[in-house]
């Protein structure tokens, strides 16, 4: 099965116009973590999905768990 991106997605650009645009004053809108806290917790997920860091397990169980009641 081909890779498919979500259409929901935003484009590259997009999210480095919008990374570009934060500063350690800019005020949360997507949750309760700092401009620092999210980069770090969006460049460990790139970590894990480039395969570079291994998700802890519980992530690991919770996603598969997840994925096979998608595939049915």
């Amino acid at each position: 099965m081909p890779f498919e991106i979500h259409p929901d997605t935003p484009a590259a650009d997009t999210i480095r116009e919008a990374v570009g645009r934060l500063t350690p004053q800019t005020s949360a809108r997507w949750g309760t973590l700092n401009a620092t806290g999210m980069l770090e917790h969006v460049a460990r997920f790139h970590e894990i999905y480039l395969g570079r860091r291994s998700a802890p397990w519980p992530v690991r169980v919770l996603s598969r768990g997840f994925a096979s009641k998608r595939a049915r």
